[in-house]
């Protein structure tokens, strides 16, 4: 193999890689602009979730607030168990948080 043959042949093969390589940055850059754009997506819609979460809180805490008053009622009647149901639960989650809160106050002393 003469000298201008091996030129040739190493010649090839670094134009080849150089090909081969660009054309993999080219593909991995775009799986990854694909990747951040779906990562995007997913926080925009995990910020959307939490942001109808706190308006469910906040409308099951007016009407908590109106049950409260009396100022709601259920006709259906598998409604309005199911409603005094979590009411109860609610009353006897605060009624423990209050007991916390007197124990941690009492231990301040």
């Amino acid at each position: 193999m003469d000298t201008e043959n091996l030129s040739k042949k190493m010649k090839d093969f670094f134009t080849n890689g150089a090909k081969a390589s660009k054309e993999a940055f080219v593909k991995a850059g775009d799986k990854v602009q694909e990747f951040s754009d779906k990562s995007l997506i997913k926080i925009e819609k995990k910020q959307l979730e939490n942001k109808l979460n706190a308006k469910y809180s906040e409308l099951g805490q007016k009407i908590y607030e109106l049950a409260d008053k009396n100022i709601i009622s259920f006709t259906n009647e598998d409604d309005k168990k199911s409603f005094d149901e979590m009411f109860n639960q609610i009353k006897d989650f605060q009624k423990l948080i209050q007991e916390k809160e007197d124990l941690l106050s009492k231990n301040d002393k």
